[in-house]
């Protein structure tokens, strides 16, 4: 009986043995991996048997069910990979798996050994005991050292929380590699494909980010969430049907739901459909009157329409339900800025910068506010903010060297030269091609000075400007004016024709040679 028990354990060892050897030469079958781990399998239960009435945290014991549980997945993973056992991928993992459940059987003999010591060994002394269980700690630490090397399943429900805290914290390195891991194990998981497609959008790879969206809403086609997931992708990859199908099929799910009705409505606004869009957004303010973002498109829809007025109420009423939002105070501030009613532009457009310290638009707009206000020392300090963060942005290396040199031009005339001079090398430092910012600055000199009730100076800039650039039309038409104030109706006529010569469109110039024809 032992004899025969001897040459079945032999053939079962020659067998896992043999399938080592032979993958490294040959393809191997999926039937040949099942055989070789149902042989392991049933060696690990065996053992299993001898330990069953050791303590359940006994070394021994805790050891025989991790290996238990990974040959099971290993099972798992052979079921998966049955249909590409021909492919160069499926054969390394073969042998990968082979390789390991040589060590395994090399691990399971070892503490049978073990065992065997154990119980024909005669009784022996108090000290002989203590340096045996010395002596069979560190043999079982040195077995778990080997045990812990090889790849260890992982629970389902615990390896989602690891991967979603991942992606909370954008470790996106950890998610990555504990999804190539956990998806081996549980391909089944739809949580699982959802967090690939997250990490893919995050390396903007758009089209593995929706193969991998698609995976998911194949195991989970109810969840709104993989919807929504897939209607942003295909945003982002101009598949704009296919994202309006998407969010379309969230309603299916759940007809009341506000956020899909919001991604169709922004869908349709950026396709072009604004009646669409606005029926929407009406909508979903009739589901929830205190959604912000309703108000924020039904503003937007407005303001493009030229309903200025109706635009800032939507915008008042998204703030007063979300006061943290940079977004709606920047639109409010850029309405404000379009009808010149810059003191209220610069209220909010600070706003944005004390909700979002970087906002470069925000800075830009504030210093055109300020400039606007002749409050041009504000100014300079608001586009300097810009200029250093990017010099490229909103034509600023025009902008702010133009306004150095006003500020250079109103300190020389307090006689503060100094200053002057240093504004001035500041404004020749950003741009030392004066032809536009200087024509432009004493354009800007003259409407100074003229809202400081000086026209003989505000007059000398106006020329200088024209002196600069004699196409200036703004500066032409300015000049023309102030004539007509100084009652030379005759040279005001001659500045705005010669506007109208540079510009023939330009309707400033039209209103006032029709009015002054009209009031001779």
């Amino acid at each position: 009986m032992i004899k025969n028990s001897f040459f079945r354990r032999a053939g079962h060892l020659g067998m896992i043995i043999s399938l080592f050897f032979i993958t490294q030469l040959y393809a191997v079958t999926t039937d040949q991996m099942t055989t070789a781990l149902k042989t392991l399998y049933q060696e690990a239960v065996s053992f299993s048997k001898k330990v069953e009435g050791y303590p359940s945290d006994s070394k021994e014991k805790v050891a025989i069910t991790r290996i238990l549980n990974m040959l099971k997945q290993d099972a798992k993973k052979i079921r998966v990979l049955a249909d590409t056992e021909s492919s160069a991928k499926t054969q390394a993992e073969y042998k990968k798996m082979a390789e390991q459940w040589k060590k395994i059987r090399s691990f399971i003999q070892d503490m049978e050994k073990d065992l065997k010591q154990a119980e024909s060994a005669a009784p022996k002394t108090p000290e002989d005991i203590l340096r045996e269980i010395e002596a069979y700690r560190r043999r079982i630490e040195s077995l778990e050292s080997r045990l812990d090397e090889m790849p260890v399943p992982v629970d389902r429900m615990s390896e989602r929380q690891r991967v979603e805290k991942a992606v909370k914290e954008k470790d996106w390195q950890t998610v990555k590699t504990r999804l190539d891991k956990a998806l081996l194990h549980y391909p089944d998981d739809p949580e699982l494909h959802y967090y690939l497609s997250l990490y893919m959008e995050a390396q903007k790879n758009y089209p593995s980010a929706r193969d991998a969206i698609l995976e998911a809403l194949r195991l989970g086609p109810r969840n709104a969430r993989y919807w929504s997931k897939a209607g942003d992708i295909y945003q982002q990859l101009g598949l704009y049907e296919q994202a309006f199908g998407a969010y379309a099929e969230i309603l299916l799910l759940d007809p009341r739901n506000v956020p899909a009705r919001l991604n169709l409505a922004g869908l349709l606004m950026e396709t072009g459909r604004i009646d669409s869009a606005q029926s929407l957004y009406e909508e979903v303010i009739q589901l929830n009157p205190s959604y912000p973002d309703a108000y924020e498109g039904l503003g937007r829809i407005a303001w493009q329409r030229g309903h200025n007025e109706t635009a800032k109420t939507y915008y008042q009423k998204a703030i007063t339900r979300n006061s943290r939002s940079p977004k709606l105070y920047l639109s409010l501030g850029q309405i404000y800025m379009d009808q010149k009613q810059y003191t209220y532009a610069i209220r909010h457009l600070e706003e944005v910068i004390r909700l979002d310290p970087d906002h470069t638009e925000a800075r830009y707009l504030l210093g055109k506010a300020y400039w606007h206000t002749f409050d041009v020392a504000r100014a300079t300090v608001y586009w300097s903010q810009v200029y250093r963060r990017n010099n490229r942005a909103y034509n600023i290396s025009f902008w702010l060297p133009a306004a150095y040199y006003v500020q250079a031009e109103i300190l020389k005339n307090k006689d503060l030269f100094r200053e002057s001079t240093r504004a001035f090398r500041n404004a020749l430092d950003i741009n030392p091609d004066s032809y536009h910012w200087i024509s432009w600055g004493n354009y800007w000199l003259g409407k100074y000075y003229l809202s400081q009730n000086k026209p003989l100076l505000a007059e000398t800039y106006y020329l200088n400007a024209l002196e600069t650039n004699p196409n200036l039309s703004e500066a032409l038409i300015a000049l023309g004016i102030l004539k007509w104030e100084q009652s030379s109706p005759d040279e005001a006529r001659k500045y705005w024709l010669q506007a109208l010569k540079i510009n023939p469109g330009n309707q400033e110039a039209s209103a006032w040679l029709k009015m002054t024809q009209n009031n001779p």
